[in-house]
C-alpha cells in the first residue's frame, strides 16, 4: 500500500469512478461537484491510499478555502474507504492533520458518516472508527461555509417490487396527490447527455425563483452550473422537468450515487388551480429507483419545517449520523480573528460568504 496527494486530473477521474462503485460514495466528495467552489476561489486535493497495482483503497478530497491570511481544510464527508478495510482510516485522519499543518491552515475539520441505523449500514461507519481519531481533533463544526454531510432522509425501498406496490403503502391523500400530478401536468422528461448549459440554466431558474420567494439563499447559475452540466455528462446527474401547458412548473435536480439517488434541490411554481407537480419530482425519482432495483431513496435532509414536512408524505426517515463533525485548529490566533470576524457579520451570512469568494 501507498499514499499520496495529488492535484492530477487523471486520478481525480479515477477516483470519481471508484466513489460510483463503493457504497460509501457521495457527491460531497466527487471532484466535479467539489469543482463548483473554484468558483470562490477556492482549490481542491486528492489524498489516495492505493495498492501496489494502482486500485484505489480509499482516500478524499479536501477543500481548500483560502482569502487574504484565513485558510481552512475542509473535507465535506469522508474519507471514504472500501468495505472491510476501515482500518486504513487511521492513515487519512493522521494525514488530515498532517496536511492541513504543512499548508499553514488555521483550521481542518472533516465530516465522517457515523450511524447504527440498519437503513444506511452499507452507507456509513460504525462507531469503532472513532477510535482512530488522533487527539488533536475535537467533536465540532466551526466552519459552515462549505456544506457537510450530516445525515440521511432515507426513503426506505427494499420491500416494493413495483411503483404501484409503493403508492399503495402511502396515505390515501398522498396517493390521490401523486396521481393529480400526474393528470393535470403535459410532460415529465428527465435532461440527456445532449442538453446544453442553457437548458440547465433554464431549469434552475426556478430554483432562484424559490430562494427569492421564500427569503433563503442559494448558489448562483454561474457558481454551480458547468459542474451540473458535467454530472450530466458523466451519467450521474438526474435533472428533471415538469410542464403545463408548455410552461416549466417544478425541476428537480439529483445525483447517482452507488446504488440509489441523492435530491440535492429543486423549484416550483405556484399555480392556480395546483397541478401539485412538486409531488411529481420525488414520485418519478422513487419509481426510477424502484425500476433499478435501488434499495433506497435519499430525499435529502434539511429545509424549512414545511419542506421536511411535506418530505415526510413520501414515508421519508430522517437519520442522522452520529457526531460526524471534527475539526483541529491550528493558528489559534487567525483562527479566532475570523470568528470574531463572523460574530460581528452572523446576522450577515452572505457579507462573509463573498468576503470568502
Amino acid at each position: 500500500m501507498k499514499f499520496f496527494f495529488t492535484t492530477e486530473q487523471s486520478w481525480f477521474d479515477k477516483w470519481d469512478e471508484f466513489l460510483t462503485k463503493e457504497s460509501r460514495g457521495t457527491h460531497l466528495q466527487h471532484s466535479v461537484w467539489l469543482n463548483s467552489y473554484k468558483s470562490y476561489g477556492f482549490t481542491t486535493e486528492l489524498f489516495l491510499l492505493v495498492e501496489e497495482n494502482n486500485d484505489i483503497i480509499g482516500g478524499f478530497i479536501a477543500v481548500i478555502a483560502k482569502k487574504a491570511f484565513f485558510k481552512f481544510y475542509i473535507i465535506p464527508q469522508g474519507p471514504i474507504i472500501k468495505l472491510s478495510k476501515e482500518f486504513y482510516l487511521k492513515d487519512c485522519f493522521e494525514q488530515i492533520h498532517i496536511r492541513s499543518k504543512h499548508l499553514k491552515c488555521c483550521y481542518a475539520q472533516f465530516s465522517i458518516p457515523i450511524s447504527n441505523n440498519l437503513l444506511i449500514k452499507d452507507y456509513v461507519y460504525g462507531e469503532n472508527v472513532r477510535e482512530w481519531i488522533p487527539e488533536p481533533f475535537e467533536s465540532g463544526n466551526k466552519f459552515k461555509y462549505i456544506y457537510s454531510g450530516y445525515g440521511m432522509n432515507w426513503v426506505d425501498l427494499s420491500e416494493f417490487t413495483d411503483f404501484d406496490s409503493y403508492l399503495k403503502s402511502l396515505k390515501s391523500q398522498v396517493r390521490r396527490n401523486i396521481k393529480l400530478a400526474y393528470q393535470r401536468n403535459d410532460d415529465c422528461y428527465y435532461l440527456s447527455n445532449k442538453s446544453t448549459i442553457d437548458d440547465l440554466e433554464l431549469l434552475y431558474e426556478l430554483v432562484l425563483l424559490n430562494a427569492k420567494q421564500f427569503h433563503y439563499s442559494v448558489r448562483s447559475f454561474k457558481d454551480v452550473g458547468n459542474s451540473l452540466l458535467n454530472l450530466l455528462y458523466k451519467g450521474q446527474g438526474v435533472f428533471q422537468s415538469i410542464s403545463n401547458n408548455s410552461e416549466i412548473v417544478s425541476t428537480g435536480f439529483s445525483i447517482k450515487h452507488h446504488n440509489y439517488l441523492v435530491y440535492l434541490f429543486g423549484g416550483t411554481k405556484r399555480m392556480k388551480p395546483d397541478t401539485k407537480s412538486g409531488y411529481l419530482i420525488h414520485a418519478s425519482n422513487i419509481k426510477m429507483s424502484i425500476e433499478n432495483g435501488y434499495p433506497g431513496y435519499n430525499i435529502s435532509m434539511g429545509g424549512s419545517e414545511g419542506v421536511r414536512d411535506f418530505k415526510r408524505k413520501f414515508a421519508s426517515e430522517e437519520i442522522y449520523f452520529n457526531k460526524p463533525h471534527y475539526f483541529c485548529v491550528h493558528n489559534a490566533l487567525v483562527f479566532n480573528i475570523f470568528k470574531s470576524f463572523e460574530k460581528i457579520l452572523k446576522k450577515h451570512k452572505g457579507v462573509i460568504s463573498k468576503y470568502l469568494k
